[in-house]
């Protein structure tokens, strides 16, 4: 489940910040648990620290289409 899921991502997110799977993969339950701005949160944190990159592109995307659901962009 989401809810189980989400600790052990903010876990591994403590213990290895650039593991930007985690990032994603938290954000994205975030989004589904409707918790759009910890979703963006991670997002933006995942960008800081990877700026460039595949996960860096997710990021992006997936945050632009959070801020243009909430009218925002």
């Amino acid at each position: 489940k989401t809810t189980e899921a989400l600790p052990y991502l903010e876990q591994a997110i403590k213990e290895s910040p650039d593991y930007a799977d985690a990032y994603l993969k938290a954000a994205q339950f975030y989004t589904l648990l409707r918790q759009p701005e910890r979703a963006l949160s991670l997002y933006r944190a995942l960008l800081q620290r990877q700026p460039t990159g595949g996960a860096a592109a997710t990021a992006s995307l997936s945050a632009g289409e959070l801020l243009l659901k909430q009218g925002r962009y």
